[in-house]
């Protein structure tokens, strides 16, 4: 759910600029939140956090490596990460056929937990991914 892929992004640019002032996580928390993580890492490690900027064979065998493991990627239209998220949610799908990802439309960074955290009981809208998402887990424990 509005996974974190890319912590080499282009401020100012795409999804970064236009969602900035209206994403539950702006511009200015993510690129604190990639300074400290970034701090002292060697550059060796980077492929290990930072999966749009894996050379290509690391894709090869992801599918045996989860073979019997579906894959969701959920992302919001309205978060700054959306075009990374997007990226990556692309590719996954390509090398991994259990793979799918869902955009929500106008949906904001890891927008299904507003879901439970507004509104009376009884009263809260939900959007279109929480289901999707339930449904999803649901069926894990099926399988």
């Amino acid at each position: 759910m509005s996974p974190w892929v890319s912590l080499t992004y282009e401020l100012g640019t795409g999804s970064m600029a236009t969602y900035d002032g209206s994403d539950m996580i702006g511009t200015q928390a993510i690129t604190e939140w990639t300074r400290l993580v970034l701090d002292g890492l060697p550059d060796s490690a980077i492929p290990y956090i930072d999966p749009l900027k894996v050379p290509e064979r690391w894709w090869d065998g992801i599918a045996q490596v989860v073979a019997d493991h579906r894959v969701l990627v959920t992302v919001g239209g309205a978060e700054c990460l959306k075009d990374d998220i997007v990226r990556f949610g692309q590719r996954m799908c390509e090398v991994h056929p259990g793979a799918r990802m869902v955009l929500q439309e106008f949906g904001v960074h890891e927008d299904p937990f507003l879901d439970f955290m507004w509104g009376k009981e009884g009263q809260r809208k939900v959007g279109a991914v929480t289901p999707l998402i339930v449904g999803w887990l649901a069926d894990g424990w099926q399988d």
